[in-house]
């Protein structure tokens, strides 16, 4: 039986069991006698809330914006890679983006292990590390980043490039190739504040592709609102992921697809994703911004 607890109007009204975890939250029966005898004293604070559950997923509290479960039968499959063979994987970003990143492998390991300490020593945000999660680099840009559509485009070929890569014979389909300049918005403050640190230097973030599965694109947008500053909505910095981690990204048909839910396309109602399959990957555009599908994802990135 569920007791409701803003009934209770006096100390009497407090069964044993409730007692007893009173006097456990308070450090146990020593402690109690402590302060009984006026040895010790006790202050009350409000807790901080766990954002994220047992399994790394965002906890939807108070959101407007329509959330369903996420779909048992889509997940990603984790890779066991350690932070220094993730470091491995920049030369897939310089190789498929023609870039020198100007970003060494030990520099790229130290700030990946002061973002993981980070998240670890943060009772609040902790639980996201029992998810999926991928240390990313993102390049610097110039200081035209407004224009995001063409530099969206380049990206987005490579992550197709990189794919094909990956999975020889899957071909890769840009289903709005040609149509991404002049045609995307940043639709979240927190990618703008990425983009603005990119173009003062390379950014390594840790990546998180699925805690906001079965959050409609509106619910990932919406619960930024209550998550601490470091953490960002993803778009640009999915699309770096994929160019890394296809394998891990786009295994199959079994794999979520991933909203860019921090951009918009055409118009504000449309946003872009990745729908990988057994034997292809599409990137496409949807409209149905309010619906909450299992399938789809978004995704955070971490950069403290």
């Amino acid at each position: 039986m569920v007791v409701d607890l803003s009934q209770l109007k006096k100390y009497e009204d407090l069964s044993l069991s409730q007692w007893i975890a009173i006097g456990k939250k308070l450090g146990g029966l020593e402690k109690i006698i402590g302060l009984l005898q006026g040895d010790l004293e006790a202050g009350v604070r409000k807790a901080e809330k766990a954002l994220f559950d047992r399994h790394g997923r965002r906890i939807p509290r108070d959101l407007k914006a329509e959330v369903c479960d996420a779909g048992p039968n889509f997940m990603f499959d984790p890779l066991a890679l350690s932070i220094e063979q993730s470091a491995e994987r920049m030369v897939r970003v310089e190789k498929y983006l023609g870039i020198n990143l100007g970003m060494t492998s030990d520099g790229f390991c130290q700030r990946g292990i002061s973002l993981l300490k980070a998240l670890e020593t943060n009772k609040q945000i902790s639980n996201i590390m029992r998810g999926v999660w991928l240390p990313i680099v993102l390049p610097k840009l110039d200081d035209n980043y407004i224009y995001i559509g063409e530099a969206l485009e380049n990206w987005i070929n490579a992550a197709g490039k990189s794919y094909s890569e990956i999975f020889p014979g899957r071909r890769f389909h840009n289903h709005r190739q040609g149509d991404l300049a002049d045609q995307v918005r940043i639709a979240s403050g927190s990618q703008q504040q990425l983009l603005a640190k990119m173009t003062e230097h390379t950014v390594v973030g840790i990546y998180f592709p699925n805690p906001l599965q079965g959050f409609s694109v509106e619910a990932q947008r919406e619960q930024m609102a209550t998550l601490p500053e470091g953490f960002v909505l993803s778009a640009f910095d999915t699309v770096m992921a994929m160019i890394m981690y296809p394998d891990v990204l786009a295994r199959g048909n079994q794999t979520p697809r991933l909203d860019l839910s921090a951009f918009s396309w055409n118009n504000p109602a449309s946003s872009l994703f990745f729908s990988p399959r057994d034997s292809e990957m599409h990137l496409a555009d949807r409209s149905c911004l309010y619906d909450a599908l299992n399938s789809f994802s978004g995704s955070l990135l971490f950069i403290g």
